[in-house]
């Protein structure tokens, strides 16, 4: 019996403020081991506790075993990984419990000041994680990372309206002063947002994409339509656009493969161009498609989006220009529902949760009541415009490098 075993590992501290005020504290450690073991064709999967030793898990897989999955395919063989660089910070790693409320406070004490009547919440975490993998046919490798999660979230009645405003912080910030600096950009962009706008007409209109909404919205898109499940029955429409173009020349997406050595099926990860100068590259593999697909897997068996990272290409814009040259539109952040139109084929459609409305080459306040509905082959092709020399670390644990986005003819209803 074949088996690949991973060993996750964690130490999480949390802070939870709620309305200005320390409402729960705590440090929890957990593990957890996943076993995957393959015999004459079958699958079985089981997990455990830390403590749980690898030769019960086993036992339990082979009384399973009879009963479990039919894979076509074999666990890698004689691999080792390169060192990759691991994804932490001194600053966060170096931070105490007693650092953290100390940032918390101070933060919470400059909202009060300049946020007059509005009830404030924040979290602040502080998590570190291991992963270590091992296999029968004696791989063996492993990894760490470390975030710092900043969330915070305003909210206030207006007149007769509930204003409501949240933002987390983006990447695992690398000194004070990058920390410092996110909590100042939100403090400004709550007090640009804490009126709403004259009315939006429906219409269409430019539109600046945020790496928030980027991240959350429209590359989750393109992520299902290379999901291997939808090239394999050709359900998704770039199942045989393969080194084809797909978007515009300016878009380059790239896997670096920098932080993460292995994935979840214990391959290699590996540099790769998925979209290149607009033409499409690759599909991602995982080890149980590759059969299916006639493809040799390509290390990209991941849970949720399929790289170990990912590098959206600066373009050479510059947001503070865009806006200045905008005579009407629309900064969107986030959209909770953008995904309630067709996610596969790009057509995407949703409330405008968190967006500030452009006149006149100025922030004129935030957008309400408003939905925006526009395809993402469209936004990333004929409609781009530029693409901000600016980039954004997005994602916890898996990191994306993800710019702004200037697109034409977004509609607005």
């Amino acid at each position: 019996m074949d088996y690949i075993s991973t060993l996750f590992s964690t130490e999480s501290t949390l802070l939870e403020y709620q309305n200005g005020k320390l409402k729960n504290s705590s440090i929890k450690n957990a593990s957890s081991r996943l076993l995957r073991c393959s015999f004459n064709g079958k699958l079985a999967t089981v997990s455990g506790e830390k403590e749980s030793s690898l030769s019960d898990l086993v036992k339990m897989a082979e009384e399973i075993i009879d009963h479990g999955e039919e894979i076509d395919y074999e666990f890698p063989r004689d691999l080792s990984y390169e060192k990759k660089r691991p994804r932490n910070s001194p600053f966060v790693d170096n931070l105490s419990t007693a650092d953290l409320n100390d940032l918390a406070s101070d933060y919470l004490n400059q909202a009060k000041k300049l946020l007059k009547g509005l009830s404030i919440d924040l979290n602040l975490a502080k998590t570190k994680t291991s992963v270590e993998l091992s296999s029968s046919s004696g791989n063996c490798g492993e990894y760490s990372y470390c975030d710092l999660d900043l969330t915070v979230q305003v909210m206030g009645l207006k007149e007769t309206e509930i204003f409501e405003w949240n933002r987390s912080l983006p990447s695992i910030p690398q000194s004070s002063e990058e920390l410092d600096q996110f909590f100042q950009n939100f403090l400004v962009e709550v007090n640009q947002a804490n009126h709403v706008s004259g009315d939006l007409e429906p219409g269409k209109y430019p539109f600046i994409f945020c790496p928030e909404i980027l991240t959350s919205g429209l590359l989750p898109s393109f992520f299902s339509g290379i999901s291997p499940s939808l090239i394999e029955n050709q359900s998704s429409p770039l199942w045989n656009r393969l080194n084809s173009q797909i978007f515009s020349e300016k878009i380059t997406f790239e896997e670096k493969a920098l932080e993460i050595p292995f994935d979840n099926d214990g391959l290699s990860t590996e540099h790769k161009f998925i979209v290149k100068d607009g033409n499409l590259e690759m599909f991602p593999i995982p080890l149980e498609y590759s059969k299916k697909l006639n493809s040799r897997p390509t290390g990209n068996g991941f849970s949720g989006f399929p790289f170990s990272d990912f590098y959206f290409h600066p373009g050479s814009g510059d947001l503070r220009h865009w806006i200045s040259n905008i005579k009407r539109g629309v900064m969107l952040i986030a959209s909770y529902n953008l995904t309630q139109g067709n996610l596969v084929n790009g057509d995407l459609s949703g409330i405008i949760s968190l967006g500030l409305m452009i006149e006149n080459g100025e922030i004129a306040g935030r957008v309400k009541d408003r939905t925006c509905t526009f395809n993402l082959y469209e936004v990333f092709g004929t409609s781009l415009r530029e693409i901000s020399t600016d980039t954004q670390i997005e994602g916890l644990g898996r990191s994306l490098s993800v710019p702004w986005v200037l697109a034409d003819d977004v509609e607005v209803s």
